[in-house]
């Protein structure tokens, strides 16, 4: 039965004469509607057509996308990709391994309409259904966002095991600046600058080309790969299909939601070609912009005694600023360095809907899994001896 389901395009269930509730398997069915929504603020980079396009054609999953249509026209959608574990399948947010923001995918005007039992009423008819899930994990979710409050906040919920942490950008670069020890900062820069300027031409730029895109996102999986194994970690970024995902989006057009835009800091040394010495990946949307990943030239770092992250971040901070941005985001993860830049941090929480009483396990299990990681992280101890063991 769910063999078949599955080959099915879509599944109907009318729950009222203008409100439909659908499983569409086909992702671009929905790209229409799904464009339209994704341009209102609170929807993040991390829910819109193309980062989950971009995940789906890159990796061997089943998407599965709950819709509700009102009057004809799609105003909400949970895009998930199945996955199974001891013999537990949970459909998760697509993407989630490498998201930030997590959001609900949801038009303001259905938003206005919904009812307080949406998401009991949306539980029900699900469990009608031969899915080919236990449960749905919402990993990383905000409870809200750009004001707009989560309805998915009363699902039974976790707090996730990391924070994120974010800046904001005021109306100049002083003032903003000014939030964060701005004369430290300044002395930072201009010793970086002086340093690297011993070796070499350095420069700070925003890729704008093909052949940019390439160079730098490669110098990205190679610095990012040496500083996992220096710390006998696996690399996050190391596979093929987490490579080419990135590269996709580096691929998009200027303006498009989702793309990723390449900052970095070159280094041109005596009659050498010039090098990738520190770089952020950064989304932008609607005043919101996101650093998705960074790195940085250890060798360099080493040789001049310097922090060319830092020093990129006060680059691209700078930029936004005078962007008109309204918010720097760090992305979720509790690193140092995020402490002396940022001056909010934002909870997020997993959230699970159990279908079943293998989904009400696999529920019992997540939550059980993040409060052992959240125990850890929480405890110096407990993550050098967690870290020694991975190593």
């Amino acid at each position: 039965m769910r063999t078949k389901l599955l080959k099915a395009q879509i599944l109907n269930i009318e729950t009222t004469q203008d409100k439909k509730i659908k499983i569409i398997t086909n992702i671009y069915d929905l790209e229409h509607d799904w464009r339209f929504i994704e341009t209102e603020d609170h929807i993040s980079v991390h829910q819109s057509f193309n980062w989950c396009r971009a995940w789906c054609n890159n990796h061997k999953v089943k998407p599965i996308f709950v819709t509700v249509s009102i009057n004809s026209r799609i105003e909400f959608i949970l895009p998930l990709e199945v996955q199974s574990q001891f013999g537990i399948k949970r459909a998760r947010l697509i993407g989630s391994d490498h998201s930030n923001v997590n959001f609900l995918l949801a038009s303001k005007a259905f938003l206005y309409q919904m009812k307080p039992d949406f998401i009991e009423e949306l539980k029900i008819e699900l469990r009608k259904l031969s899915l080919p899930f236990d449960a749905i994990h919402l990993e990383k979710m905000r409870l809200s966002f750009v004001g707009v409050p989560n309805p998915f906040g009363s699902v039974t919920k976790v707090l996730n095991q990391n924070a994120s942490f974010q800046l904001p950008l005021q109306s100049t670069v002083e003032k903003t600046f000014a939030q964060i020890n701005a004369k430290r900062k300044r002395k930072m820069v201009r010793s970086t600058a002086k340093k690297l300027g011993a070796i070499g031409e350095q420069s700070y730029i925003i890729s704008n080309s093909i052949a940019e895109n390439e160079k730098i996102i490669s110098a990205f999986f190679l610095q990012k790969a040496k500083r996992f194994e220096s710390k006998g970690l696996p690399d996050a970024f190391g596979t093929k299909d987490i490579q080419d995902f990135f590269a996709d989006l580096c691929a998009l057009d200027q303006g498009d939601i989702g793309k990723l835009e390449l900052h970095a800091i070159t280094l041109r040394q005596k009659d050498q070609a010039s090098e990738v010495v520190a770089i952020a990946a950064v989304t932008v949307k609607n005043g919101h912009a996101i650093c998705q990943f960074s790195s940085f030239n250890e060798d360099i770092a080493a040789q001049t005694q310097t922090s060319p992250g830092e020093f990129l971040f006060y680059h691209v901070i700078e930029n936004m600023v005078q962007r008109g941005m309204r918010l720097f985001d760090f992305g979720i993860g509790d690193q140092p360095y995020k402490h002396s830049w940022c001056t909010i941090r934002t909870e997020h929480y997993d959230g699970f809907i159990a279908l079943n009483t293998s989904g009400y396990i696999a529920a019992w299990l997540e939550t059980l899994k993040i409060a052992i990681k959240r125990k850890i992280k929480s405890s110096p101890q407990f993550l050098k001896l967690v870290n020694r063991f991975r190593r």
